[in-house]
Parts: C-alpha cells; sequence; structure tokens
C-alpha cells in the first residue's frame, strides 16, 4: 500500500508539469496572434496591395516601412528618417534606396560613423564594373590617388546627372581656385565647362585631356584658315604644342599668350629660331609628329643670341649640366611661359625634374630639411648656371651660410675658431637629414671623422659621461669660442657646471692646489680614462707627478707608512677638499684610528693610563705619516724624541726615576709609548726588582 501510494503521487507530480507547459505554450501562442504595438505587419492576403511610390526615396521610404517584413528590428530609415527626407525628389544612386543601405553600409558600423563595407573607391568600383576608367579600385583624378568618388559624386541621391554635387564648371570649383582660372582673358571652354576639354575620370592623357594637343585645339581653331596662320607668322602649326606659348585657362595678354615670352616669339620673329615658313617641309607620316624644323641644332641656337653667357656658363668648374651640353630647353621654354626667366615650371619644380625626391629619399625627403630646399628654394643657394664650386654653390662657404643665419657672424669672430666652420657642409648637409642641425651624423661620430685620435682612447673603460653618452657639445662649441679647445666655458667654470660639489674650501679646512687654480686636467683627463676618476694616473704616480720630493723620501727612507709605500695617498687624503688640514678626509685622530683602532681603543680603557699625545689623537706629535728613519715612524730616535717634552734635568724627573735616567736612557724600555693598565705607562710585564722599584739592585745611580 504504501509503495501504491509514492507511484501516485509521482504521477501526480508529472501530470502538473506537463499542464504547466501546455499553459505557457497556449499564452505565447495566443501573444502571437496580437499585433504588438511596435512591429510593422505584413498585409492580409484580402487586403489591398500598397500603391506605388509616387516620387523620390522619401515616398518608398513610406511604403517600405509599411511593407517590410518584420525581424523583430528597427529598420534604418526609422532612425535616418530625417535625412532621407532631404532627398526627396531626387535622382536616387540605387532603385529602392531606403531599404538597400545594406548594399553598402556595415549594418552595425561604429558609434557616430556610418561604416562603409569596403573602402570607398573599391566599393564604388564593385558596381561599377563596365567602365575601364572606374573598374579600378582606385583610378587617380588629375594623378592624386586620395581623392574620393565622394569629392564629386553625392553617394544617396542628387538633382544633377550622374549624381553629380554640383553643375558643370561649379563642380570642379568645389577644389580648384575659381580665381586661378576666371581671371583676365579667359578660354570660352572655361566658361562653358571643364568637360570641353577635360574628362572627369582618368583617360591616360596629360591632364585628362580628351584628345593630345593640338588635335584638341584643332576641334575648335582650324589652322588651316588665313587668318590664323596670319596671327602665327604663315607658320603651319598643325602639329605644334599650342600650350608653349598659350595658356589654357586664362591669361592677362591678349590671345592668352603667356606672361612671360622669349623676345622672337613676342617680335613675331619665328624664323630667328625656325627655317622660313615657306621652307617648313609639307607633313609626311614619318614627321607628323615633328616640331617646326630650327634653323640649326638646338645645341648651338641659343648660343647665337647669349654666346657670351653660353660661354662662360659653360667654362666654369660647376657648370650645370644642360649648360654644358646645351640643353636650355631642359629648364627654359623657347617660346612663352608664366613662370620668370622663362623657366618651364616654378624653379623647384624646375629642378625636381631631374633631382627627383623620391630618388634620393636619404638626401632629398629628410625629416629635418633645410628651410630653401624645403621651400623649393634651390636657386637660394645654388646657381643655376654654373659656380666656380662643383655644387653650383652661388658663393663660398661659409659666406653663402652667413647670407642668412646672419647670428652666427659674431661668433666666428671669437678668439679660437673650428676649423670645419670655413666650410659648414663638413658637419652639415645642405638639403637635411633626420638628425637636427642638418648634421651629417651623430655628434660623436661626426666628431671622431676627424678627431681619430680619440677614437682609440674612447676604448678606454672608464669614459666622460658626455662621451659615453656622445654628447660633445656639452662641453665644446661646435662653431668656436674665446676658450681653449672650444670649450663653452673656461676651464674650473666648465667643470664646476656639473661638479659643484668639488669646489668652495670649508673653514678649517684645504684644498688641493689644482683644485683652487681651477686646473682640473692637471689630474683629470676630459675624456677617458683606464683608471677610476678619469685620472691621468694610477694612485701614487698621479701625486708623485707633483709631490716628487716627498714619494722620493718614501722611497729612500728605512721605515714606511704602507699606505704611502703602496701609493694609496687616498687612504687617507682627499683629492679635491677636506674639512681639515692636509687634505685629510677625517680628523688626524679618525685617519689614524681607520687601521690603528687598537691602539687608540688602549687610551680610553678603564684602568689604563694615556701618553697624552694619544689620548688627544695627536699622533703627529710623535709620528710623521708618510716615512722615517726611526722605528715606528716617530720624527725622532728615543729618548731624544721624548725629551722634547719630558726635561731630565728637572728635580721631579730625577726623584721620579731615582736619580738612574738620564737623556740617553732608552724610554721605550720601562714604559709604552700609547697606553698600558695602571699608572705611568709602564709595560705590564715587568721585571721584579723594577717593579718594587729598587733599580739600585741592578743599576748603579749616576
Amino acid at each position: 500500500m504504501r509503495a501504491n501510494g509514492s507511484g501516485t503521487k509521482r504521477l501526480a507530480r508529472a501530470l502538473a508539469i506537463v499542464a504547466a507547459f501546455a499553459l505557457v505554450i497556449a499564452s505565447a501562442c495566443e501573444s502571437a496572434k496580437t499585433p504588438q504595438r511596435n512591429r510593422v505587419q505584413r498585409p492580409e492576403a484580402n487586403e489591398p496591395a500598397a500603391a506605388a511610390p509616387t516620387a523620390g526615396p522619401a515616398a518608398r521610404l513610406d511604403d517600405k516601412r509599411a511593407n517590410r517584413p518584420s525581424r523583430g528590428g528597427r529598420t534604418c530609415v526609422e532612425c535616418h528618417g530625417e535625412f532621407m527626407q532631404k532627398l526627396e525628389g531626387k535622382h536616387p544612386h540605387l532603385p529602392g534606396l531606403a531599404t538597400r543601405c545594406e548594399d553598402c553600409h556595415d549594418k552595425h558600423g561604429l558609434v557616430g560613423v556610418l561604416k562603409l563595407k569596403k573602402p570607398e573607391a573599391e566599393l564604388c568600383a564593385s558596381c561599377h564594373k563596365d567602365d575601364p576608367k572606374l573598374a579600378a579600385a582606385t583610378h587617380p583624378h588629375g594623378g592624386k590617388a586620395d581623392i574620393k568618388c565622394s569629392a564629386c559624386h553625392d553617394p544617396h541621391a542628387s538633382s544633377e546627372p550622374k549624381l553629380a554635387l554640383s553643375t558643370g564648371a561649379d563642380l570642379c570649383f568645389r577644389c580648384h581656385d575659381r580665381g586661378a582660372y576666371e581671371s583676365g582673358n579667359v578660354h570660352a571652354p572655361v566658361k562653358d565647362g571643364c568637360l570641353v576639354c577635360h574628362d572627369a575620370h582618368p583617360n591616360g592623357k596629360p591632364a585628362d585631356l580628351k584628345a593630345p594637343v593640338p588635335e584638341l585645339c584643332a576641334g575648335c581653331h582650324d589652322a588651316s584658315k588665313a587668318e590664323f596662320k596670319s596671327a602665327h607668322a604663315d607658320y603651319d602649326l598643325a602639329r605644334s604644342d599650342c600650350n608653349s606659348c598659350h595658356a589654357p585657362h586664362h591669361a592677362e595678354e591678349k590671345g592668352l599668350l603667356r606672361r612671360v615670352a622669349h623676345s622672337p616669339m613676342k617680335e613675331s620673329s619665328c624664323d630667328m629660331c625656325h627655317v622660313a615658313a615657306e621652307d617648313v617641309p609639307a607633313p609626311t607620316a614619318a614627321n607628323a609628329s615633328a616640331s617646326l624644323p630650327l634653323v640649326m641644332p638646338a645645341d648651338k641656337l641659343c648660343a647665337v643670341c647669349h654666346g657670351d653667357k653660353c660661354t662662360e656658363f659653360a667654362a666654369l668648374p660647376g657648370a650645370h649640366a644642360p649648360v654644358k651640353e646645351g640643353k636650355c630647353t631642359e629648364c627654359h621654354s623657347a617660346h612663352a611661359t608664366d613662370h620668370d626667366k622663362l623657366l618651364l615650371a616654378e624653379p623647384n619644380a624646375t629642378c625636381a625634374k631631374c633631382h627627383d625626391p623620391k630618388a634620393s629619399p636619404a638626401t632629398m625627403q629628410p625629416r629635418m630639411p633645410h628651410r630653401p630646399f624645403a621651400d623649393g628654394r634651390c636657386t637660394d643657394c645654388h646657381a643655376a648656371h654654373g659656380s666656380e664650386d662643383e655644387r653650383l654653390l652661388k658663393s663660398d662657404e661659409p659666406e653663402l651660410c652667413l647670407g642668412c643665419h646672419e647670428g652666427m657672424k659674431p661668433v666666428l669672430e671669437r678668439k679660437n675658431v673650428h676649423a670645419p666652420a670655413e666650410l659648414c657642409s663638413t658637419c652639415h648637409t645642405g638639403h637635411g637629414t633626420d638628425l637636427p642641425g642638418l648634421m651629417r651624423g651623430a655628434s660623436s661620430d661626426l666628431c671622431l671623422r676627424c678627431h681619430q685620435d680619440l677614437a682609440e682612447r674612447f676604448k678606454n673603460e672608464k669614459l666622460h659621461k658626455p662621451v659615453a653618452l656622445g654628447h660633445c657639445l656639452d662641453c665644446h662649441d661646435p662653431h668656436a669660442s674665446d676658450a681653449e679647445k672650444l670649450l663653452i666655458r673656461d676651464g674650473a667654470a666648465l667643470c664646476t657646471s656639473c661638479h659643484a660639489d668639488i669646489v668652495g674650501e670649508k673653514p678649517g679646512g684645504s684644498s688641493h692646489a689644482p683644485v683652487k687654480k681651477g686646473e682640473c686636467l692637471t689630474c683629470h683627463d676630459p675624456h677617458s680614462s683606464p683608471h677610476k676618476g678619469l685620472v691621468r694616473k694610477e694612485g701614487g704616480e698621479l701625486c708623485a707627478s707633483c709631490h716628487g720630493l716627498t714619494q722620493q723620501a718614501i722611497a729612500n727612507a728605512p721605515v714606511k707608512h704602507p699606505p704611502a709605500a703602496a701609493g694609496a695617498c687616498l687612504a687617507c687624503h682627499s683629492p679635491h677638499n677636506a674639512p681639515n688640514e692636509h687634505l685629510l678626509a677625517q680628523s688626524l685622530r679618525e685617519t689614524c684610528a681607520a687601521c690603528h683602532r687598537d691602539v687608540l681603543a688602549e687610551t680610553t680603557q678603564p684602568g689604563f693610563s694615556a701618553h697624552a699625545p694619544a689620548r688627544a689623537g695627536e699622533c703627529g706629535e710623535c709620528h710623521v705619516p708618510h716615512a722615517s728613519d726611526h722605528a715606528g715612524l716617530t720624527k725622532k730616535a728615543v729618548p731624544e724624541l721624548c725629551v722634547g717634552c719630558h726635561d731630565t734635568q728637572k728635580a721631579e724627573f730625577t726623584a721620579a726615576h731615582k736619580s738612574m735616567a738620564t737623556s740617553t736612557t732608552d724610554c721605550s724600555s720601562c714604559h709604552a709609548p700609547h697606553a698600558a693598565p695602571g699608572e705611568g705607562l709602564f709595560w705590564p710585564n715587568r721585571h721584579v726588582p723594577f717593579a718594587d722599584k729598587k733599580c739600585e739592585e741592578c743599576h748603579e745611580k749616576k
């Protein structure tokens, strides 16, 4: 019975769960039948179809919003409806534009950005495949690959044909300066629209012209007409470059003649250079593209009028190559131009024809360009035809450089001038480099090109910090200085600008003589050394170079202070300044205690008597610091040393020594020199009669 009851309960629970699921499903189905407030519904089968759009994307927008199936999300135009209203009545980019946003845009995009599915040019080319001009992912307009399609075309809709942003020339003048094309005498096609002569998209011809010149010009100007020939000295110009005399867009001169004209052309004396009009051979297939023949070879022709200059320039050591070869028209127009001196282009563009910046990026496209070079003012420094300098410089260095860098003139009047300062290009490049100051290399590398003797020394283990960093100019002026060695300051002033702690004698202290005089280089090498502290020699050897007598005395003495014998002068002395006399880094007591601490410790030990100089730390009262002829580095031999303080003739001295001691007695046979247990400085281990003060048992009274 208990088992059956348990099974019934389990069955009841299962049925309850099934019933609950049934209710959830039924509720979901009912909800699906009820239209949700924010969803666009599909029309029922018996409802009439929506009316066709009347005009523009906005009308189609309403239709699509009403009929687009619901996917549980919002359409683009639900947010961008105001934008779509602006396109009302315009020619759409695509049929059904309002529902085709995702043809071009990523549906999610980025915050605040309508992201395209591909880069613009590539995206456009993916549809415009039929026109070879447009099919390439990039088709530079006017030779500029960075101009996008949207610079001229509206990507959504436009009132103009081909989705243009403006009409005719107005479209071109969105980028091109209108004033540069509509001043003075204007060529008629400019007024009619740029597309009279140019293609809007690249066609492989210069300036995207629809046909080459003069074929293009002949479309309007009939070169066979009498008035045309009369205006051109009766020459047949059907194969001539019209642009060599006439400006294509506008000019101040009548007939669109360019601003600067060659005298023979201006005077209609074409036969000064070209054969007479009646002698020009008739065009044939062989010479159809040939220009009008000259009266003599071009390399000789200019010299007919400009012979003196041509000869002068060609003879110069630095003659410009085109001048040497008689190729004047490499730079100059033979007829007319809009640039001074009949140049074919602005000076920098003229130079760039041969000296292409892209061909030599290291020198022609530097990160730190010379200002005239950056501005294209080549002739600020170079003579166009030639000069005495092989580099075509207008004058010698440094005069040429000082023409702009006037601030350097007083610098070069200083007492000591760096030799390369007479030839600036030794260290600086004329066009530019990737380094500040137009330097030809890092300062350290540049300096070592001349100062090769230092290169070997710089291999030393110890380097002055500016040397290690390659900062030669931290200490030296690269051009000129009133100080020796081109230093930026005189001697010690330069050193102390970094090492300020070295100078300044302390009250009661002492300074090393070279420090006082600011003669740092007496002891130190300014660049490098194999020794610590950049000293010129090691330890005592360096000191001996000035203190030779002291070193000699140490060497000859029978008793030497170990640090002095080892040349370890800095064990006791400071090399620059010290708070004590004799350049002692510490007081005399502390200096001696550094090695003889046990001796000085006895002088303060309880129960000990101490020799007065030892207790006071006045070791120098009895000892010399470097070397001596006497044991213990004493100033004199004992007892001569002792009687300097202890008068053997005094009654108390005689009584204390039982009339036994004299000025010749060895005091150290009884007394310790520094300290000893008990009174009297007696040695602790004493002969019994001596300890009992019974000297007469062994000695006779004197």
